[in-house]
């Protein structure tokens, strides 16, 4: 009888238990459906607080999207140009907004993001509830598309906007992609969006000339192949620019036997092909020359490892450029020449090199070392102490002298120009066979 007593307590003790849990579990579940958050996100607008299907909804969306449209700020670059798809709004003297007069509308001098159409009824469909990864959707019209095409050809130049080189729908579908994901700051390089085999174009080539055929053949064999990277300032790996000094030092031309000289043809012929493009040259201890070896008529270039001069190649673009080395095929009385071509992306800048000649009268500076013309005047205020020797800038009548001297013009992409002298000047004396060249300090070019 006991046991039956003990039997039912327990019963109606466990049957308690059972519906305080069941009722812990309903009102639990009534409480977290009444006070749970609906995190319904299009982009970057929220409309979790709005019932689904509704005006409001609707309409929150929809002021969302076009205050993105108004903030936001998508810059496409390439080359020093850049064009910003941003509202601008049109003010007056005052600096206040400017309205249509006769719909009330405001007005604009660029419309920005607004170029692209919201698709609001897609763009519900598509919704996930209490989701943060929903996308708006966005369009762009056949009109919209042409002017902005427009705008990029006049910022950018014919050139770089040619459909043969330029993957514009590419371009386009990127900024969709983006404006879909609400994103509110987009950085475009328009290298990105160039077709690839225009990307390694050719944009350069020069002849060093005046070469023997046996000079020819061993440089020749020694580069034959070998690609010369000249990687953007911009990488770690172009920070300082590329130097032929550190380039001559490499392990791979520690025995083929290069002279300074060698080198120094070599090294002309860098600083020779990159002169007509954004490319600069910086040199440091140029001094006397006797070899004659030229591209561009007398430009040359010298490189030493021992004594530090050098000569550096600055790439102020985004991406690399390549030189590289072939045999040349002219032949002028015996001599031959080695070509040197760039290869990379064209520029939107137009480059050109032009020659300057100024003939001097009587009186002319002449460089000489010391030791071989001891019983001429030298004027020692420009005397120069010079790997071991000692140079001068004597005064010597009777020789005609040619100055030679030449300017890169830049051509803008709006048809202005600018004028930059590049390489030191040359002194050739009419008569004799030997070019020199004397550069007082260092220059950039």
């Amino acid at each position: 009888m006991k046991s039956l007593r003990k039997n039912g307590y327990a019963i109606v003790v466990i049957a308690f238990f059972a519906i305080a849990v069941a009722m812990l579990v309903l009102f639990l579940a009534l409480f977290s459906s009444s006070t749970a958050v609906d995190g319904t996100t299009v982009g970057s607008v929220y409309i979790g607080d709005q019932k689904p299907n509704t005006e409001a909804r609707k309409k929150k969306l929809i002021d969302g999207v076009q205050a993105w449209q108004k903030d936001a700020r998508y810059t496409i670059s390439f080359q020093n140009y850049s064009y910003t798809i941003g509202r601008t709004d049109r003010t007056d003297e005052k600096g206040d907004p400017m309205y249509d007069p006769n719909t009330g509308e405001q007005l604009f001098d660029d419309v920005g993001l607004a170029i692209l159409d919201f698709d609001y009824e897609k763009t519900n469909t598509n919704i996930i509830p209490d989701s943060s990864d929903n996308d708006a959707v966005f369009s762009i019209t056949d009109e919209n598309k042409t002017k902005l095409f427009e705008i990029l050809k006049n910022t950018f130049g014919t050139t770089v906007t040619d459909d043969i080189y330029f993957e514009y729908d590419k371009l386009v579908n990127a900024i969709l992609k983006d404006a879909d994901e609400m994103n509110t700051k987009c950085d475009y390089d328009l290298y990105d969006y160039l077709k690839i085999g225009w990307v390694d174009d050719l944009v350069s080539q020069v002849d060093i000339e005046n070469l023997t055929k046996e000079k020819v053949d061993f440089l020749y064999e020694i580069f034959e192949g070998k690609q010369i990277v000249i990687a953007p300032q911009k990488s770690s790996e172009g920070k300082l620019g590329f130097s032929t000094v550190e380039f001559f030092s490499r392990d791979e031309f520690a025995e083929v036997g290069l002279t300074s000289s060698d080198m120094s043809i070599i090294a002309t012929g860098f600083a020779a092909v990159v002169q007509p493009t954004s490319l600069t040259v910086t040199v440091k201890n140029q001094g006397y020359i006797s070899d004659k070896y030229y591209a561009y008529d007398f430009m040359t270039a010298r490189v030493n490892i021992k004594d530090g001069t050098d000569l550096r190649i600055m790439n102020p673009e985004t991406h690399e450029y390549v030189i590289t080395i072939e045999k040349g095929e002219k032949i002028i009385d015996g001599k031959t020449s080695l070509k040197f071509k760039l290869n990379g992306c064209q520029f939107v800048n137009k480059y050109s090199i032009t020659k300057n000649t100024t003939t001097l009268d009587d009186s002319v500076k002449i460089v000489y070392d010391e030791y071989a013309n001891d019983d001429l005047e030298y004027d020692k205020n420009y005397k120069s102490d010079y790997n071991g020797g000692c140079y001068y800038m004597i005064y010597q009548e009777g020789i005609p002298t040619v100055l030679y001297s030449y300017t890169k013009t830049t051509t803008y992409v709006n048809g202005e120009t600018s004028e930059t002298e590049v390489y030191p000047k040359q002194e050739f004396f009419v008569g004799q066979d030997e070019l020199r060249h004397w550069s007082s300090k260092d220059y950039k070019a």
